[in-house]
């Protein structure tokens, strides 16, 4: 720049005070005209009689009214940053491609309505100058929009509320600051008001809730779906089905701000019924897999041993074969107890019970193979009875028996039980295990 605004003060003696109405009144007058100004053309006119006047004067008459807000230099269709004039007005080549543009001022009155808006909008109040202020609304409006730009990246996932506000916000930011000249943008931030004045409390309400509230959010969010594993039997229970609704309420609300703190107690509250639960079914689950785990040790024990006469007492170690089929059959029942403790899915600890009785049926396959092998190694090596005799297992499912859905009459109970009986008659006629499932 030619020296700043004080500089420019310095040069204003009375004559260049004249001097540099003489070019206002020009500008003016050819704006009204609507009759374009080249910078070269204005050099020329007052270089010319009646005139007379140096071009460096000019240039300095030009830049002081650039300086007081009332003109602008616009080269190849954009406005020259004052940074840049100096190098551009004073250099030859380029003063045909530089016009001289008359601004247009706000009213002081429109000014004043924009500081109050602004402050309103963003709670401080802005300069009083139409550049300052323009300036200091923009910078505000970039700030926000900055901000929104961080936020809607999550809000995108759906996970998170405020997309449409976020959304809406970016849109309505963005043609506001497409306004480039200072009048313009003043003009079109007071068209917004409304829009303005929701977004400022839109604003407020989601930029608190991803700077201070989305670690509550996201511990929420994780804790009902954590819940949610056992949805079914939490909701047997009025307080825990209570609190998990209004944890759907808050998640789902299109703008939770306000509720968000209720988020810690609702949380405590189920997750004390839901580790109840869980320890309850644990228990359970443990109790009945040590139960499987006694059958199978006993089974094992009897395969080792053979059919001795009861009470002999006899007990020796494994050898290779059979100690390779007590961890085969063992092995899965242990596997799932390690499950269940670490399990927080009822239902996944309910499978896990399944799973073991049907590694006690693989398991008491798996021995009943081994002793028909066994019986057959025997005979082929002796020729004598078996000493290790297998006795088919009958599997017994009383329910099965049952005809009806309910049992409603001494008759119904008397032809429950007759087949019931026969059942297990026959099996023992067979010579079979029973075993009752």
């Amino acid at each position: 720049m030619i020296g700043g605004e004080e500089a420019i003060v310095r040069h204003l003696t009375l004559s260049t005070a004249q001097a540099m109405e003489e070019c206002r009144d020009f500008i003016t007058l050819s704006d009204k005209a609507n009759h374009p100004i080249v910078l070269f053309d204005m050099l020329e006119k007052y270089g010319k009689r009646p005139y007379g006047w140096p071009d460096d004067e000019v240039l300095i008459l030009i830049a002081s009214l650039l300086v007081l807000g009332e003109i602008q230099l616009v080269m190849n269709g954009a406005p020259i940053t004052i940074d840049k004039v100096f190098e551009n007005i004073t250099a030859p080549r380029k003063q045909r491609s530089i016009s001289v543009v008359r601004r247009k001022m706000t009213d002081p009155k429109i000014l004043q309505q924009c500081r109050n808006l602004g402050k309103d909008v963003f709670s401080e109040m802005g300069p009083d100058s139409e550049d300052g202020l323009s300036e200091f609304l923009k910078g505000k409006c970039r700030d926000w929009q900055l901000s929104l730009s961080n936020y809607k990246s999550l809000a995108d996932t759906g996970a998170y509320p405020g997309d449409k506000e976020i959304t809406d916000g970016l849109s309505l930011l963005k043609a506001l600051l497409a306004a480039d000249e200072p009048f313009k943008f003043i003009e079109r931030f007071l068209e917004n008001k409304g829009l303005l004045l929701d977004l400022s409390e839109e604003f407020h309400d989601i930029d608190n809730f991803y700077r201070l509230q989305r670690p509550t959010w996201e511990k929420l969010r994780k804790s009902y779906d954590k819940f949610g594993l056992n949805r079914m039997e939490l909701e047997r229970d009025t307080q825990a089905a209570t609190a998990l609704a209004r944890m759907k309420e808050i998640l789902s609300a299109p703008s939770p701000y306000k509720i968000v703190h209720e988020a810690e107690e609702l949380i405590s509250t189920v997750e004390t019924i839901n580790t109840s639960i869980i320890a309850k079914r644990r228990d359970e689950a443990l109790a009945r897999i040590s139960e499987l785990q006694s059958q199978l040790v006993a089974e094992i024990t009897k395969a080792s041993v053979g059919e001795l006469p009861p009470g002999t007492g006899v007990v020796r170690q494994l050898n290779s074969e059979e100690e390779q089929l007590s961890k085969a059959c063992l092995q899965p029942l242990e596997r799932l107890v390690a499950s269940v403790n670490q399990q927080n899915s009822v239902a996944h600890i309910s499978q896990a019970v399944q799973e073991a009785e049907r590694a006690l049926d693989k398991a008491l396959h798996d021995i009943e193979a081994f002793l028909t092998k066994k019986q057959e190694k025997q005979i082929a090596k002796d020729g004598d009875e078996p000493k290790y005799v297998v006795k088919p297992r009958k599997e017994i499912k009383p329910a099965s028996l049952v005809k009806t859905p309910f049992l409603n009459s001494q008759e119904d109970i008397n032809a429950f039980l007759d087949a019931l009986r026969k059942e297990l008659q026959d099996a023992f006629d067979r010579g079979e295990r029973i075993q009752i499932r």
